[in-house]
């Protein structure tokens, strides 16, 4: 698994250390039954060796996504975790370990948004409409500072220096990898 500049083998060892979950199949001229132990080991969901017919492509990569992100994906789904932070959308909480985070409804709405756009800069007009909806005053998008320092508070572990919750100057938060 030859790519220009590295293998297949470390594109899948990098992805799962950076702990991606995207699935991957790996398509390659390597038949050896090593390089295939190889390759499932190191994190790939599964591997298929040329020559291989475009019908049996498509029905693995349909199997794929159906295990990853259909009915078969499992009760996982709901949980989304940032750091030692994990947040429940189907309870509508958020948790360090075992103790349970008491968050307001708007709290919780402002971490789900901005943990299911996780390494992304967000706007205040964004967060605004995700969180509060689109009918709010522009005067909330003052809020925004105001609900992330008491988001802080109770996420960081030092909310004068937050880690999780990181601000982009002149443009809104993110929330760290």
């Amino acid at each position: 698994m030859q790519l220009p500049d590295r293998s297949g083998f470390d594109v899948c060892r990098q992805m799962r250390r950076l702990k991606l979950r995207q699935p991957i199949l790996m398509l390659t001229v390597r038949w050896d039954e090593a390089d295939k132990v190889l390759g499932l080991e190191m994190g790939a969901d599964d591997y298929l060796t040329k020559p291989y017919s475009l019908t049996e492509l498509l029905a693995r990569v349909r199997a794929l996504l159906r295990r990853a992100y259909g009915e078969l994906a499992g009760a996982d789904d709901r949980l989304i975790y940032a750091a030692d932070l994990t947040i429940d959308r189907d309870r509508a909480q958020a948790r360090r370990g075992t103790t349970i985070i008491n968050l307001t409804p708007t709290e919780f709405r402002l971490l789900l948004y901005l943990a299911q756009h996780m390494g992304q800069a967000m706007s205040r007009s964004l967060i605004v409409d995700a969180v509060w909806g689109l009918d709010a005053d522009v005067a909330d998008e003052r809020n925004v500072n105001a609900h992330v320092r008491r988001l802080r508070e109770k996420v960081e572990a030092d909310p004068s220096h937050p880690s999780l919750i990181l601000t982009v100057p002149g443009v809104g938060y993110r929330l760290a990898r």
